[in-house]
């Protein structure tokens, strides 16, 4: 079942919005963007030149500057989405009436992809981070891939608690985000099935 015309108009519209947004961001916030969204084998909590350098960029920065394009076009199509030089993830979103930072990390696994969030990204204190993840085969996040420390999922608008950093970060996987766009007939239906899989 594909979606309607009008909401695949809808997405080429987002898709344009999310392309001119990432154009507009200085080089180094462009540089900040791959580097926050590629995962990499030996993921460490610094930054090498190479990673500074867009010469040095390989399939893993393409392939992760499009999951991040797309997923930002995702959310762009069924809500508020900003995305500033000044955003701490990849740009901000509003679900359900709360503002989230939204980090959307491509790798080799899900676990690598939340290790990399961990290691790069400082969350906000005052709300939660939505991490949508997506592995080399874009299989959907299963339960046993979340850390064993981790003793319940944090839920959106949840409060964060200060014994568990990883309490403000909902992490989701990017398979549900296109199955609820690919079985949407209107913006509405994505909107639900988008926020239905961020609260799943």
């Amino acid at each position: 079942m594909q979606p309607g015309a009008d909401l695949g108009a809808r997405a080429d519209a987002a898709h344009e919005t999310s392309i001119s947004k990432l154009r507009a961001l200085s080089s180094h916030s462009s540089s900040k963007v791959i580097r926050l969204a590629t995962a990499h084998e030996s993921d460490t909590a610094g930054v090498s030149d190479a990673d500074e350098n867009a010469d040095s960029w390989d399939g893993r920065e393409r392939d992760a500057l499009d999951h991040v394009v797309h997923t930002l076009d995702l959310f762009a199509m069924c809500g508020e989405v900003s995305s500033t030089d000044h955003d701490i993830g990849h740009a901000t979103v509003s679900i359900g009436g709360k503002t989230l930072d939204l980090l959307a990390i491509r790798g080799r696994t899900h676990e690598q992809c939340s290790k990399h969030a961990q290691n790069q990204f400082t969350p906000n204190a005052r709300r939660q981070a939505l991490l949508i993840t997506r592995d080399h085969d874009n299989l959907p996040l299963k339960r046993r891939s979340r850390s064993i420390l981790q003793t319940d999922t944090p839920k959106l608008g949840a409060e964060r608690r200060y014994t568990d950093p990883d309490s403000g970060m909902i992490h989701a996987d990017y398979q549900g985000l296109i199955a609820a766009f690919n079985n949407a007939t209107t913006v509405d239906e994505v909107a639900q099935g988008i926020n239905a899989h961020v609260a799943a």
